[in-house]
């Protein structure tokens, strides 16, 4: 919904971090929806999960995500990782 309140495309945001567990829905779920629209396949998804397997990195990679990070504990990992994310991502 926050997407389709832009009315230009121009103004979309070119990257979105989302969680693995969202309300009403899954995160590989939303990252299909965004990747099968038009509009907002140009969107960069990067997944944040509590848990971090090969086959559920796999999964999203395959679904579009430019990454699949294991959610950081604390607000200085947290930071390290909106750092990482800046520098290897042209935003």
């Amino acid at each position: 919904m926050y997407l389709e309140k832009f009315k230009n495309p121009e103004d979309l945001p070119r990257l979105t971090i989302t969680d693995s567990l969202l309300p009403g829905t899954t995160g590989a779920e939303f990252l299909a929806d965004l990747k099968e629209t038009e509009l907002y396949k140009h969107i960069h998804v990067i997944v944040l999960s509590g848990s971090k397997t090969a086959k559920e990195k796999d999964r999203y990679r395959e679904l579009g995500a430019i990454d699949y990070i294991k959610k950081p504990s604390t607000y200085d990992e947290y930071q390290k990782v909106a750092v990482d994310i800046t520098t290897r991502i042209d935003l």
